[in-house]
């Protein structure tokens, strides 16, 4: 077989083979040396950069769920905020909590506390975040319980906002943490951050505990909402809101009453009024001092009313 150059080229190597992929794994992908368009380079260096966002060390552990990342993460306020935060190496390695919180300092703030903590020799990488339930459009807060007083009542930690009544009506939710999975309506709210919620907790919550509280519309609310709508602001044909705007007049303007008249002494109803007018307009007879509404059909009788006077009557008054 006729060798090739890089048949050649191994055989004549003094690199042994597996100091020649040692070196291309191990190669540094950086934007400066590998970005040449469609390279293999590349095309890994823009995968890992899709994916991992940062990584290195653990610099500082303040408790389970506040620590200080290395020089490897950004020192921009907010820029993290809701991705992933993944132990990859050393102590704890295996776990990975949502980022809630992160300071121009690369301090931290993780969705709730690590089961092992990592340590300062721990690597970490900050990854994009998959949907996670602990980040939803209806959050208006989140943070950690900062005491638990009884299953009625808690004080959350900074990240709530320190006015009373601030969160009155809204639901306040714990994910993650001792007592997690449990939902209430919060009834109470002072400027010392303490929370008093309806019904109580079916387990008490613990410090540490994560909270978020989300914003709540009431039934009622919807409804009136819905209701109190302008019909002007829907004129989209095939809509519902289009039809009942045309259909309200619609229906007054051109729908045939059913012939119907209120007892004597009986409030009418808006037809019933509008029948009797039509009729006593257009249909009727006068004897003496008794004059007669016809009905529609000409003959049967809808009402019959008293006259004061035979021959220059100013009065009447309704008898059947």
């Amino acid at each position: 077989l006729e060798a090739t150059t890089y048949d050649m080229l191994f055989k004549d190597s003094a690199t042994p083979l597996a100091d020649i992929a040692d070196a291309v794994w191990d190669e540094l992908l950086t934007g400066s040396s590998h970005n040449t368009a469609t390279s293999a380079g590349k095309r890994l260096r823009q995968v890992e950069e899709g994916v991992v966002h940062a990584n290195g060390t653990i610099a500082t552990v303040t408790d389970g769920h506040t620590f200080v990342l290395d020089s490897g993460a950004v020192a921009t306020a907010d820029y993290y905020l809701h991705d992933r935060l993944d132990i990859v190496e050393g102590t704890g390695a295996g776990q990975s909590r949502i980022i809630t919180g992160y300071t121009s300092g690369r301090v931290v703030t993780l969705d709730s506390d690590f089961t092992t903590n990592p340590d300062t020799s721990s690597l970490y990488e900050v990854v994009a975040a998959d949907v996670h339930t602990s980040v939803s459009d209806s959050d208006l807060a989140e943070g950690f319980v900062a005491a638990a007083t009884s299953t009625t009542q808690v004080t959350l930690d900074a990240g709530a906002v320190a006015t009373a009544d601030y969160y009155v009506g809204e639901q306040i939710v714990f994910p993650h943490g001792t007592g997690a999975g449990q939902a209430r309506e919060i009834t109470a709210y002072t400027s010392g951050r303490v929370v008093t919620m309806s019904p109580a907790l079916e387990t008490a919550v613990a410090i540490g505990t994560a909270w978020h509280i989300q914003a709540v519309v009431s039934i009622p609310e919807i409804v009136d909402e819905i209701l109190d709508e302008a019909t002007s602001g829907h004129a989209t044909t095939g809509t519902v809101g289009k039809a009942i705007a045309d259909g309200a007049v619609d229906v007054i303007l051109t729908t045939q009453m059913a012939e119907s008249y209120a007892a004597d002494g009986a409030a009418p109803t808006l037809a019933q009024a509008l029948m009797m007018i039509q009729q006593m307009l257009g249909d009727f007879a006068i004897s003496g001092t008794t004059l007669t509404v016809r009905k529609v059909d000409g003959a049967a009788t809808a009402a019959t009313f008293t006259l004061d006077s035979a021959s220059a009557p100013t009065s009447l008054t309704r008898a059947t």
